[in-house]
This record gives C-alpha cells, structure tokens and sequence, in this order.
C-alpha cells in the first residue's frame, strides 16, 4: 500500500494501544520502569523512520542499478556490433569500426606518420622544431612522448592556419627539410631546408604569429604552429568526392590558393565536374574517360610483377602497384586480376576504351571528366626549379640593369656637362654676337672716319699739287731772278 494516510491512523493506533498497556501496567511497574517504556517507545517512532527512509533509498538503488546493469549490457552490444560488426553478415554488408580503420588504413597506407600542431623557432641556418605540446603551468608536467624521428630523416613542412570554421589545417607550403638533429628522449629536433627557400617561404618560416583566416581573429592567439609530413601529401579522387561548389569555396578559399578570380572558379570547376559527364568537344583529352559496359567476360591486371628493390617506384608507367605491401595479390603470388562479367560496368581511360569499343568487347556508356592528379612532390621540386631559375633570370636582370643605370648615370653625367657646355657656348655666342655688333658699329664709324680722311687726304693731296705747282712758278721765277742778276753782276765787274 502506498497510501500514508493508513500508515498514519495505524501509528496511531499502536500508539493509543501503548498508552493503555502502559498506564495498566502502571499498578504493578516501579516509576523507572515506565519511564524507560515511554521513552523507548518515543525512540521507536525517529528509528522507524530512518529505517523506512533507508529501505527507500536502498529500493531506489537497486532499481537504478538494475537500470544501468541493462543498460551497460545494452551500450556493450552496441559497442560490439559497432565494432565488429553484426555476427551474421557474411557479405559485409553493415559498417563497423574495424572495416573503417581498415578502409582509412588502405587510404593513409602511403601516406606516411604526420606530426602535427608542432612549433618551430629559428636555429642558424635551419630551425629548431618541439614535437612536445605547450605545457600549462597549472597542470603536472606530460610524460616524453618518443617522436621516432631518426636523423636523415626527410620531411615535408606546411605552416598551419585557423580556418573560418575554426578548423587548423596545414595553408602554407614551406619546403622540404632534413632533419640533423633528433633524440627521441628530447622532444626538440633540428631540421634544415634541403633545397634553399625562397624568399616568401623564408620570411613565413620565420615568421612567428600564427596565420587566422577568420574575420575577427581572437586575440592573445598562441604560437603559429606547422605540420610535417614523412611522405609529401598524395592528391587523389575521392578525397572531395560529393562535395558542393559551396562546400568547395568554403573548404578552398579564394585567399587561400593566391589566384585571381578566373583562374579560382577554374581551379574550383575541375572539383566539381570530377566523376561528372564529360564534354568531348570542349574538355581535353587527357581529361576524359570512358564508361564502357562489358559484352563479354573481361579480366584486367591491376596489379604489376613485385619488385624487392627498395629504389623502386611504388607504381609503373600504368599505375599498378610494384610493391607487395601495395599490391592485391599476395607477396609471391601471380599479380591480381579484376573480373568483369557480363553487364558490368568499368572506367577506362580513352585510348583502352576506345580499343575494348572496337574489338567489339564493350559498349560505350558514357564520357566521364577526371581531373589530373597532382603529384605534389615532384610539383613542389618543380616549382622550387622555376623559382631558382627565376631568381636567376631576376639576379641577371638585376646586374644588366645595374649596368644600364650606371651607364644612364654616366650618360646623363655627360648629358649634364654637355649642357653646361652648351649654356657656355650659348653665352659666348651670345657675347660674340655683341661683340660682332659692336665691332659692326665700330667697322661702319671707322669706315666713315676713313672716308672722311681719305677726302680730307685728296683735299690735302690736290693743295700739295697746287702749292707745288705754286713753289715750282716761284722756284723758276726766283732760279730766273738770280741768273738776271748773275749775269747783271757778272757785266758790272767787266
């Protein structure tokens, strides 16, 4: 019964019962006797309830244990079948947690170890990574954790960025390091750039503020931090496979691949149309696949001959796997084929479709868009090539230009002087030109002077005639005068 209303009129009633025994048996009990009764009887009411409260409790705990002991086997088969898998699927169909980490183990298989959220400080020539996390001063100090990163040990690091979504993801390419010093008791190693950085990677390696592609970056952001990669990254299909052009932008931001708008929807398009029908009238070649439907029973050999050498390439010229840890078949056994049947569908590239379509082995589907996949190593070497030769170019551009501004310095020097020259011959004409003038004025003055003489002259000339013409008459008349008085003295004296 849960009613405590009849627990109260019970109570009661006992006590009422208690109360009439007592007081009869008061005729016959000393005082001490009653006393103890009463006050036992007073105690038996707070124990009473304790005692109720006790076994409410203890109800209460069975049943949620109960509960939990359910739902604890409940959450364990859960796990289990989460896990495993469901005992009785034989094809595999359901999804468990060992099929996915052997799914991401095939996808990651060459991908090599990552070291992530790493900070990087400038040591000399190179920089001095800690694989450690920073410690918070508030907690016990972490426990070494090894790296296993042995000396030689070539890497690929990225300088890591906070996305709009709050996501860290590697955003700046910053070279390939070798790795000179390590010990893997100290979670601090020296790495060095194999090939020397450019001049952007340089500054961004060394530059020590983390990079916050959100809006509002939130203040007192910690160290920037990079990602090293023992294997360069590997580009593939199905890494944005599904994804929205939306997704895409929001994934890829525009600043975050440095392309100017048409170039950005372009790079973003061959995402999207990846695995969608192709245009072969527009699309190139090399981006076209075929979808073909087989006609009769096919079989294709996707694996190649193993090879042991460790300098191999991990695929050949048809892209199947060399190596036996890559391959399908077995280490030692004939290399894997791939059955197609009757009905079954296959993607090929052109020219091997183009030639099942004409052999008559299958029909053609459908043209499907691919993009080329992007061997990121071999790009980064190249790019790193380009960038050396044209630092080179930009190195001997710069000493023939250094060349020509000295030449223009020394022209424009001689320019300078020739004009000054000029200005000088300018003035001295100018002053020729006035001392002509002058001389002009004094030619004519001294023309007219002369001409004026040259008739005073004649004037003075035809006088002189004139007067010698006088002093010859006075000479005769005076020679004539002086023989008349010769010849008169010279007759006086006879």
């Amino acid at each position: 019964m849960d009613n405590p209303i009849i627990f109260q009129i019970l109570l009661a009633l006992v006590a009422l019962f208690f109360i009439f025994l007592t007081y009869m048996n008061t005729k016959t009990w000393r005082w001490l006797h009653v006393t103890i009764t009463i006050f036992l009887f007073i105690a038996c009411i707070p124990f009473g309830v304790y005692a109720a409260l006790t076994i409410k409790t203890r109800l209460a705990w069975i049943g949620h244990y109960d509960k939990l002991d359910k739902d604890v086997t409940k959450l364990t088969d859960e796990v289990e079948l989460a896990t495993y898998g469901t005992p009785t699927d034989i094809e595999g169909n359901s999804e468990s947690v060992v099929d996915l980490r052997g799914n991401v183990g095939r996808v990651i298989l060459d991908r090599g170890r990552v070291w992530r959220g790493v900070t990087a400080t400038v040591a000399g020539p190179g920089f001095l990574i800690s694989t450690a996390p920073p410690q918070d001063p508030a907690l016990p100090a972490a426990p070494v954790v090894k790296h296993n990163i042995a000396p030689k040990t070539v890497v690929f690091a990225f300088k890591e960025a906070l996305t709009t979504e709050g996501l860290t993801v590697p955003y700046f390419y910053l070279g390939e390091f070798r790795v000179t010093v390590a010990n893997e008791m100290d979670p601090n190693i020296t790495i060095e750039p194999v090939l020397p950085l450019s001049e952007q990677q340089g500054a961004v390696a060394r530059d020590p503020s983390p990079i916050d592609l959100r809006q509002q970056p939130a203040a007192g952001q910690p160290q920037a931090t990079w990602v090293l990669y023992e294997v360069s990254p590997a580009d593939g299909h199905e890494w944005l496979a599904g994804k929205t052009e939306e997704e895409l932008r929001a994934l890829i931001p525009e600043q975050l691949t440095g392309l100017a708008k048409p170039q950005y929807d372009k790079f973003i398009s061959q995402f999207v149309r990846d695995g969608q029908a192709a245009d072969p009238t527009t699309d190139p070649p090399e981006n076209i696949w075929i979808e073909v439907k087989f006609k009769q029973p096919y079989k294709v050999e996707v694996d190649a001959p193993a090879v042991a050498s460790v300098d191999t390439e991990v695929f050949d010229a048809s892209g199947r796997a060399v190596l036996d840890r890559l391959r399908s078949a077995a280490p030692g056994d004939p290399p894997a084929t791939s059955d197609f049947e009757v009905g079954q569908t296959g993607v090929f590239d052109k020219q091997t479709a183009d030639k099942l379509i004409a052999d008559g082995i299958a029909d053609l589907v459908r043209p499907i868009y691919r993009r080329r996949l992007t061997d990121f190593e071999l790009k980064f070497h190249a790019v790193h090539s380009q960038v050396v030769e044209l630092n080179s170019r930009i190195r001997a551009l710069s000493l023939d230009v250094a060349s020509i501004q000295a030449s223009k310095a020394k022209a424009d020097s001689q320019a300078a002087l020739l004009d000054d020259y000029k200005a000088k011959l300018t003035d001295d004409r100018e002053k020729v030109r006035f001392e002509l003038a002058e001389l002009t004025t004094y030619g004519k003055s001294v023309a007219a002077r002369l001409s004026e003489v040259r008739g005073e002259l004649s004037n003075l000339y035809k006088s002189n005639k004139a007067l010698g013409r006088e002093l010859a008459a006075l000479n005769a008349q005076m020679t004539e005068e002086i023989e008349r008085r010769t010849r008169a003295a010279t007759a006086s004296a006879n």
